[in-house]
């Protein structure tokens, strides 16, 4: 309610509340402002409710006259009234900033309420926002608001006070100076006039300035912007005759700028067996700006995706376990807040990934010894290790060694002889520990059994001798070697240590039974062996002793030359194949007569006879030769093992392809090969070799009868000389071995 003029009334304004039959309901916050009240009985009546009285002017006539009257329950809030007395206001008072005495206005019996210009209620009113009097004058004219419905002016010719009303502006606290906040608005109702604004008020620090021509409000010192309001006042100024001003209240609220979070570098633990999902830390962030949210981020450093990060939370969790290698990891996070616009700050988050200690391992073991070892012998070292590279262990006894009878090396395990006396025969058991360095520390415990055991006797076993018949079979029974324990409930085994070249014999490992291996090797000689008996006695022990078998020799009775006989094979045929079959025709009861190889040339030539039927076979290709091989075969009495026949076999072994000087017998062709001069004079050749001389080449020297006439000669050269001066006149063969490839030549020596 502004801007009235209540005269010769019984009552001004009347604030009261509705009542529904249940509850009243009071008007709250009615706003009473530069009204004049004259010669009115009560100028504001309350019930129940609230006022707020600013510039009204209370002009008392008669003693009844009361500037608020309270019916009952009414409250309010009163400030820069005019009363004629003080007896005017009331009860309640004249609140703050009264003006007590005649507010003296030009002629109010003919209801003339302007103020007269002495009046006492000139500019002292509260600007309280309201821009125009009661005949639309601007307010204020002066320093502040006149009391009443009339703002005094004064005025020559037509001039009139420029028009503004209170404004408000605002301002980013983070603004730099010379930021433009707004333009005061003002108007003069004088045509063509030129206003002129300034801030005479309010402008602590000299945080803003005002373009005077234009009303431009801008940001003067940026450092002053830290209250969260500025009331200004600012006047503006006409060019008139005389010139005429108005002030207006612009406030200007200062909004606090986004601020960025706050992130330091952070450190969290995880033991290396976290499982997926296990909370590492949460990581720890704030903003200065109060009710915003942040959200986190990786930007780098978990390429593998070992780890997760709550965008919300900033909960770092592991994702991927199998990646956690111990070690630091470095994660660079960036928190955001939500402000506008939004802004960030990164740290680095160390992760230190612990190893996790495992205990040691240690199982149970046994140590042997006999009685009584001397005080400070080593009876066994305990074997422990633990599965975290590097650590140490430490060995110590916990239980069962009584009256210290033996000693440990803490670092080493090796467990000595403390007392001697007491280690006479027994077992003795002891909970032996082992501990690790690792964090926390660990340790593992194993039984340990130190058997103390009676001394163990050697095996008895004497030289033995046992006799065979020529051209024996294979399996047949050549005897059995006798040998006994001193200690009771033992029990023996058999080995050939020496002497059983080619495994001509086999023996039994546990009856000690001897049998015939080779028969093509069983004719007329002694073999002399040495056998080890060994007992399992702890420790064990052995003995030895000489084996001899004899290979009775044949009786020559009535011997019968048979003509030599011939076969032919290839180099290629195989193994087992059966070459012909001995002739006997002149021989009587060939059902009984058994065929032998007189020598030893079955293990050198690769052929054998088969004693019953006399078929010769091949017995292994491999040492086949190209050229002649002549077996002497003796033809025995079955019953007697005399000699009644003899005759040779002459075996022919041809190669693949018929050989000219030069031309190679090839098995395979890894290689290439060349003799020159061939044929030779005197018996000198060069060999020219063409292949991967990284290995070796073996070069053989026989005659056509496949008799090898030299050593073995070896080479990685691509020349060799081959010196036959010492051979008579003839044909040779030169045999090539290379990478299991083999390639023949003859040479010719004229």
């Amino acid at each position: 309610v502004h801007n009235n003029l209540f005269y010769n009334c019984s009552y001004g304004v009347a604030v009261t509340y509705i009542y529904d039959g249940n509850a009243s309901h009071p008007c709250t916050g009615t706003q009473v402002y530069n009204n004049v009240f004259y010669n009115t009985g009560r100028h504001i009546s309350l019930d129940k409710t609230n006022v707020v009285s600013r510039n009204n002017i209370h002009y008392r006539t008669n003693s009844t006259d009361v500037a608020i009257y309270n019916y009952g329950g009414g409250s309010w809030t009163i400030s820069h009234n005019c009363y004629s007395s003080a007896a005017a206001a009331g009860a309640p008072g004249t609140g703050s900033s009264p003006v007590i005495g005649d507010p003296k206005f030009v002629n109010p019996s003919t209801f003339d309420f302007h103020l007269q210009s002495n009046s006492p209620c000139i500019d002292k009113g509260t600007n309280i926002g309201i821009a125009y009097d009661i005949e639309g004058n601007a307010i204020f004219s002066g320093t502040a608001p006149d009391i009443g419905a009339y703002e005094h002016t004064t005025t020559t010719g037509s001039n009139h006070a420029p028009t503004i009303s209170n404004q408000t502006f605002s301002v980013i606290s983070n603004a730099s100076n010379g930021t433009t906040i707004g333009t005061v608005v003002a108007s003069d109702p004088d045509a063509g006039q030129t206003l002129t604004y300034a801030i005479t008020a309010g402008n602590t620090g000299n945080a803003f300035s005002i373009v005077a021509s234009t009303g431009v409000l801008k940001v003067n010192n940026a450092a002053a912007l830290t209250a969260s309001s500025f009331a200004l006042t600012v006047k503006v100024t006409d060019n008139g005759t005389p010139s005429m001003n108005t002030s207006a209240t612009v406030t200007v609220n200062v909004t606090q700028a986004n601020r960025a979070p706050v992130i330091t570098d952070q450190t969290f633990d995880v033991l290396q067996t976290a499982s997926q999902g296990s909370l590492i830390g949460m990581i720890q962030a704030s903003d200065p700006d109060a009710g915003q949210s942040l959200y986190y981020t990786v930007t780098s450093g978990n390429s593998n995706g070992i780890f997760g990060l709550n965008s919300g939370t900033g909960a770092l969790t592991v994702l991927i376990p199998e990646g956690l290698t111990t070690g630091p990891k470095y994660l660079s996070v960036r928190v955001t807040d939500n402000g506008s616009p939004s802004l960030y700050a990164e740290a680095v988050i160390t992760i230190d990934v612990i190893a996790t200690n495992n205990a040691p391992v240690i199982e149970d073991q046994i140590f042997t010894s006999a009685p009584y070892p001397p005080v400070g012998s080593t009876l066994g070292i305990i074997q422990a290790s633990d599965p975290d590279q590097g650590q140490t262990l430490t060995y110590s006894i916990v239980y069962g060694n009584t009256f210290g009878i033996f000693n440990i090396n803490s670092t080493t395990g090796a467990i000595t002889v403390g007392i001697s006396y007491p280690l006479y025969p027994r077992n003795f058991y002891m909970l032996a520990r082992v501990t690790d360095n690792g964090n926390p520390s660990l340790y593992a415990e194993a039984w340990i059994n130190i058997k103390i055991q009676t001394i163990n006797n050697p095996p008895i076993v004497q030289n033995q001798t046992f006799t065979l018949l020529p051209g024996s079979p294979q399996g047949t029974v050549v005897g059995t070697i006798i040998a006994s324990d001193p200690d009771p409930g033992q029990r023996v085994t058999f080995v050939f240590e020496s002497g059983n070249s080619f495994n001509i014999f086999n023996l039994n490992e546990m009856t000690g039974e001897i049998t015939v291996n080779l028969q093509g090797a069983i004719y007329p000689r002694n073999f002399y062996m040495t056998v080890r008996v060994t007992d399992n006695g702890i420790p064990s022990a052995s003995s030895t002793a000489i084996v001899c078998i004899t290979v009775l020799s044949y009786t020559l009775h009535n011997i019968n030359n048979i003509p030599n006989q011939s076969f032919v094979i290839k180099m290629d045929d195989p193994e087992g194949t059966v070459i012909g079959n001995l002739e006997i025709k002149d021989v009587n009861a060939k059902e009984s007569l058994i065929f032998v190889i007189n020598d030893e040339q079955s293990e050198s030539k690769g052929f054998s006879v088969d004693a019953i039927s006399g078929s010769l076979i091949i017995a292994e290709q491999s040492a086949l030769n190209p050229g002649l091989t002549t077996l002497d075969i003796n033809i025995l009495s079955k019953d007697q093992h005399t000699i009644v026949a003899r005759t040779k076999a002459n075996i022919l072994v041809k190669s693949t392809n018929a050989l000219g000087n030069n031309q190679q017998d090839i098995t395979s062709s890894s290689f290439e090969a060349q003799v020159y001069p061939n044929p030779s004079p005197d018996g000198k050749f060069i060999l020219s070799l063409t292949g991967n001389t990284n290995d070796e080449f073996v070069v053989q020297i026989a005659d056509l009868s496949g008799r090898i006439l030299k050593e073995p000669l070896h080479t990685k050269d691509n020349h060799l000389e081959i010196n036959l001066t010492d051979q008579p006149r003839g044909t040779y063969l030169i045999i090539i071995q290379h990478n299991g490839s083999t390639r023949s030549i003859k040479a010719l020596k004229n």
